[in-house]
């Protein structure tokens, strides 16, 4: 399994505007490319206080093949989606992630 994971720290003044969007309109953007099968979003708890609140959504690729098509074909009009919606209301960094097995 493939993991695309995205942290995103949202402007309070937004955050139920984004959530909303990310719900209704992107996420399910994301599971249109046919690339992603799976889609958790997790909000981000932690001491630090930076004055907004961060979450994390992670795609889930079943192969390799499909997480490299995802990011050459459809990565970079996702993300200009939401540089149009929200600009400089997030900050944002992307990580790819590989399931590792572990013999029970």
């Amino acid at each position: 399994m493939w993991i695309h994971n995205i942290t995103v720290h949202v402007e309070p003044s937004i955050e139920q505007q984004w959530l909303k969007w990310m719900k209704e309109v992107h996420i399910p953007a994301y599971l249109a490319t046919k690339q992603c099968n799976e889609v958790k979003m997790y909000r981000v708890l932690s001491d630090q206080d930076l004055g907004g609140v961060s979450y994390a959504t992670q795609l889930f690729c079943a192969s390799e093949e499909n997480y490299q098509t995802f990011i050459k074909e459809h990565a970079d009009a996702l993300n200009q989606s939401v540089r149009q919606q929200f600009g400089e209301s997030l900050l944002s960094f992307s990580t790819q992630l590989k399931e590792i097995s572990i013999a029970k």
